[in-house]
């Protein structure tokens, strides 16, 4: 039940950060029943969706491996396989942060990457979204029973798997400035996942740089906010303008994470003009469209202890 629920509020939220927080709390407080608990399942969502999100990509601009990629679409056994052990190897560390086990984390992981049910079956739509994600959370499921942990976990694992790599960038992807005038005349509207170099562009963003240092060293004045990169400067990332990134902080022991979220909010629209949302004003005969979060974690030595 967790997983349908937490497949709907992605669904409806457009992939948002605030929706993937709100999967983990709505996981989170099924399976354990407590307030507390559903907190938790909500950073651990943040972070996990930015960990599978970034094999996806890592993967897909090393080898060409389509995120949605399976056995029965794809040649490239061999970069599937790799990909499955990096998304195995990343849910074993996340198993063990939340008390469970490596092994059951990693068979998770990989089961539901490697056997993943693809971006096809059941067609587009919530219903075919959540059908797919239900599929890899009972691999998922399975796999981590097998590995000697529970099904329940290893299910939330898998789904989560699936839905931050194979759905989350199934879609359209726009890298350029020329791209994005495309998307606005051409893609009726359709959010659409930033490339690799616009990605890049904001993380090595010398005020980006600034602020993670700020946050690492201990000088930064809250553990949440968020804050304007301007992306102006280059002509492949001039369509972004000024976005907004917001950032989660949690600290346990001797490390901190913090899950940043880029172009939070954002997207292609107002082109000489109006409120900077997706509405009628400033448009030039084309349809405005969202970006999708970016989301990402940076992990350090803990200087608040």
């Amino acid at each position: 039940m967790s997983i349908i629920i937490s497949a709907i509020i992605v669904v409806a939220s457009g992939g948002s950060a605030l929706g993937i927080f709100l999967a983990g709390v709505a996981s989170g407080g099924i399976m354990t029943g407590t307030w507390q608990g559903a907190f938790k399942g909500g950073l651990f969502a943040l972070f996990s969706a930015g960990i599978a999100q970034g094999v996806g990509d890592a993967f897909f601009n090393s080898f060409g491996l389509e995120h949605g990629a399976t056995l029965f679409s794809s040649t490239k056994v061999g970069a599937q396989a790799l990909r499955a052990v990096a998304h195995g190897l990343s849910r074993g560390v996340i198993s063990m942060a939340q008390g469970g086990t490596f092994k059951s984390g990693f068979a998770s992981g990989f089961a539901s990457s490697f056997f993943s049910p693809g971006t096809q079956l059941g067609g587009e739509g919530a219903g075919g979204f959540t059908l797919r994600t239900t599929i890899a959370g009972v691999v998922g499921g399975t796999a981590s029973e097998i590995g000697g942990g529970k099904f329940s976990n290893g299910a939330v694992s898998g789904a989560f798997v699936h839905m931050f790599n194979a759905e989350s960038v199934a879609k359209k992807i726009v890298d350029s400035t020329s791209e994005a005038v495309s998307h606005y005349y051409n893609g009726g509207g359709e959010p659409v996942e930033l490339g690799i170099r616009t990605k890049l562009a904001l993380r090595t963003n010398q005020a980006q740089i600034n602020h993670l240092q700020n946050i690492v060293s201990g000088r930064t004045s809250s553990l949440t906010g968020n804050y304007g990169i301007d992306l102006t400067t280059s002509t492949v990332t001039f369509h972004v303008g000024d976005t907004r990134v917001d950032y989660f902080t949690t600290c346990g022991g001797s490390s901190c994470t913090t899950t940043f979220v880029g172009f939070s909010g954002d997207g292609f629209w107002d082109i000489y003009g109006g409120n900077d949302y997706g509405g009628p004003q400033g448009e030039l005969g084309g349809t405005p469209y969202a970006y999708k979060p970016y989301v990402w974690t940076e992990t350090y030595v803990n200087p608040y202890k």
